[in-house]
This record gives structure tokens, sequence and C-alpha cells, in this order.
């Protein structure tokens, strides 16, 4: 919502923190994928290896928790990586 006397021209939309924060996940997603692509990983496989290297021996639970991803997210990227 516009102030009464900000210098946004009312025409203009707000600026949108989550848009900000999408446009720049994409780009850093692209540029992750881009060089993994090499190793032929994605950037959520290799999440996923990071989180099981440092937890070493643990549930996929735990793997959820310290991904903040359900379990059938977990299970797609595991499946790429198998």
């Amino acid at each position: 919502m516009l102030k009464e006397n900000s210098p946004v021209s009312p025409m203009a939309p707000e600026p949108c923190l989550n848009l900000s924060l999408r446009k720049a996940d994409r780009v850093i997603n692209h540029v992750y994928n881009r060089h993994l692509a090499e190793c032929g990983l994605s950037v959520s496989q290799f999440s996923v290896m990071r989180a099981m290297h440092y937890a070493g021996t643990c549930t996929s639970q735990v793997i959820q928790d310290i991904l903040v991803l359900d379990q059938t997210t977990l299970s797609r990227n595991l499946k790429k990586i198998g």
C-alpha cells in the first residue's frame, strides 16, 4: 500500500521482497546447476549429499529436518542420485 506522501507513482507496483528473493533464487540455482552438471548432479542432489555427509549415519527424517523437505521431495532427490 502506498503512503500518502510516497514518491512512487500510484501506478508503479511496490517492491516485493518475495519476488526479489524468488528471482535471486532462480539465478543462484542456475549458476550452481550449470557448474554441478559437469559432475552429473543438480543443486538439489548436491544439497542432499552434503547434508548426509555432515549428518553422518542418520535416518531420512534427520535429512528432511536438516533440509526442511517433505518425504516425497527427499525421495525424489535420492532416486536421482542412486
